[in-house]
């Protein structure tokens, strides 16, 4: 989930985004549809159930 951000309009704060752990960055696909690379302090990692996961991910497509 995004809790900082330097730009606003390519993410979101509270927005929940899928994110690839690269160390002491992440790897999202931001607003703009790019996948761009951000301080893992933008963000707080969490691990959903897997039904939450599979419904927000029917719900994003």
């Amino acid at each position: 989930m995004c809790v900082e951000t330097d730009d606003p309009a390519l993410i979101v704060p509270r927005k929940i985004y899928q994110v690839t752990r690269l160390d002491d960055r992440v790897r999202v696909v931001d607003e703009a549809g790019e996948a761009a690379v951000y301080p893992v302090e933008y963000f707080i990692l969490i691990d959903l159930p897997q039904e939450i996961e599979r419904a927000l991910l029917n719900v994003s497509q």
